[in-house]
């Protein structure tokens, strides 16, 4: 099934995917960056993971960065998680619902 994006939507998903790309970059070190986007039926999945210098969620406090990912996550209805480790790299996994047909937000 096909489904489209709306500019809003795009958007967002843009500027998360760019984000992280910019932490893993600026903050992590990081030689390797992969983003992988697919769909499930009722998902797209977006998962943005680096092979940086990871970090400790207790030791690190709450950036800007990662609150703007955060709210436009919510202005997608989407879930957004991220699992570190020192050491090993960051992963982002983003959750967002579809509904083919449907799926414009500025309708």
């Amino acid at each position: 099934n096909e489904f489209t994006l709306s500019s809003q939507q795009a958007t967002h998903l843009f500027r998360i995917v760019q984000e992280a790309t910019n932490n893993a970059i600026k903050y992590a070190d990081a030689t390797l960056i992969s983003v992988s986007i697919h769909t499930q039926p009722d998902r797209l999945l977006c998962t943005i993971s680096d092979n940086g210098k990871g970090f400790d969620f207790n030791k690190v406090k709450d950036g800007f960065g990662f609150q703007t990912m955060r709210d436009r996550a919510k202005a997608l209805h989407a879930e957004i998680t991220t699992s570190s480790t020192v050491g090993e790299g960051t992963s982002i996994l983003l959750s967002m619902p579809i509904e083919y047909d449907e799926m414009r937000m500025d309708k």
